[in-house]
């Protein structure tokens, strides 16, 4: 049977039964994997703040002038829409500082730890 897969571009010839699972579960694996390196690279991100914190003695944030951003740089560093964070601020999901009654920053350390804190583990079956 000639046809192309449902979850990728690929045109095959002989058609296997299960084509369309393998490709989604190739799929799926390497979406993971790219997931679980973003989240060793905050990781490290992390890692490297709270140790220069610890040199410091400082406890949010390094103290570095542009640690602290806005709305839209803290949505691209979550990976979530704007929109999705404002609602996150309102109901207090996420860690911001409020420095007015309508300007809310983020710090890019709390944002990192927040993210590592809410990393899931997990397991590979084969």
């Amino acid at each position: 049977m000639r046809g192309s897969c449902t979850v990728c571009p690929q045109t095959v010839q002989e058609r296997p039964a299960d084509l369309d699972l393998y490709c989604y579960l190739t799929k799926a694996q390497g979406a993971m994997e790219a997931e679980m390196d973003r989240a060793s690279q905050i990781s490290e991100i992390v890692r490297a703040d709270s140790a220069q914190e610890a040199v410091n003695g400082e406890s949010f944030g390094s103290g570095v002038p542009g640690d602290l951003v806005g709305y839209e740089q803290a949505a691209a560093i979550l990976g979530v829409p704007v929109g999705t964070l404002y609602a996150w601020v309102h109901y207090r999901r996420v860690p911001h500082v409020r420095l007015g009654r309508r300007l809310v920053k983020f710090s890019r350390v709390g944002l990192g730890r927040w993210l590592a804190d809410r990393a899931v583990a997990v397991e590979v079956q084969s």
